[in-house]
């Protein structure tokens, strides 16, 4: 509901809210937040893969298998890349099984918080980063 709307208007009264922060049994007095304060905080940004490229090409979004040759440069882009542990599944010959490795195992890994660049250092199949 936005506020132009008639039941936002008639439900949005501080004895509307003081009325539903007493059904809850919550006692004291209610507070709003400033809806002018729409600062972002860091901690508020979370882990987010906005963008992957091979060679300078856009990956699309569930391409489902990446084939990856010894020299192609993978860059990953997004935020708080260096907070987790990004992982791979890959499978390194056709008589192989599907495996899940490290980034460092397909390559050189240089991180910052908003971009991995991985320069293979061998050749592979890459199912779902």
């Amino acid at each position: 509901m936005t506020p132009g709307n008639t039941l936002y208007q008639m439900y949005s009264t501080e004895e509307k809210l003081e009325e539903a922060v007493r059904s809850y049994g919550i006692p004291g007095e209610a507070r709003l937040l400033d809806p002018g304060n729409t600062r972002k905080e860091a901690e508020d940004t979370y882990f987010l893969v906005k963008q992957f490229t091979k060679n300078g090409t856009l990956v699309p979004k569930g391409s489902g298998s990446l084939s990856v040759n010894v020299g192609n440069v993978l860059e990953i882009k997004g935020s708080k890349l260096t907070d987790t542990e990004i992982q791979t599944n890959v499978l390194t010959n056709p008589t192989a099984d599907i495996s899940t490795i490290q980034l460092s195992d397909i390559g050189t890994v240089v991180g910052s918080d908003s971009l991995i660049t991985i320069t293979a250092t061998r050749s592979l199949m890459m199912f779902l980063l």
